[in-house]
């Protein structure tokens, strides 16, 4: 999507710039799917992420969900039969999302809210305990503005 990576011995290492659209067949790692879908509302162009099936059979329609939390802040998407389409870049706004109970929605909306003109909420967020319970306080360590309520 336009960034640079690359491995040391010191671990990753990661140089930003514009991020531009790309399509991501996302079958062998359908976990990243929502955070893909957030980054597409930043990306230049048309993201499509594809293989995206069994995302509708994990503990949300993640499909479903992302495309709707999402679009309530402004993203402009939709669902295909092999994923989603998300247009960019979207000015998101800020509001009340609900990760559903899902952790991997609870990441991939914080991550989307770094981009979102008002703060924005996120309800069960308690979710990204099943997977990574420090992530709050992690995106927090960045730099990131987290108020737990």
């Amino acid at each position: 999507m336009g960034v640079l990576s690359r491995f040391s011995s010191d671990g990753l290492h990661v140089e930003g710039g514009p991020l531009k659209a790309s399509k991501v067949n996302i079958s062998n790692c359908p976990d990243l799917g929502p955070a893909i879908a957030a980054l597409g509302t930043c990306a230049e162009g048309k993201t499509k992420i594809t293989g995206a099936e069994r995302l509708r059979y994990k503990e949300s329609d993640r499909l479903a969900v992302i495309a709707s939390e999402l679009s309530s802040l402004g993203a402009e998407l939709r669902i295909t039969d092999e994923g989603l389409i998300v247009s960019g870049p979207s000015t998101l706004r800020g509001g009340t999302v609900d990760s559903h109970g899902d952790h991997r929605i609870a990441m991939a909306l914080a991550v989307a809210a770094l981009n979102a003109a008002e703060p924005v909420t996120i309800r069960n967020a308690q979710s990204v305990n099943k997977s990574y319970p420090t992530f709050f306080d992690d995106i927090r360590s960045l730099g990131v503005g987290v108020t737990e309520r």
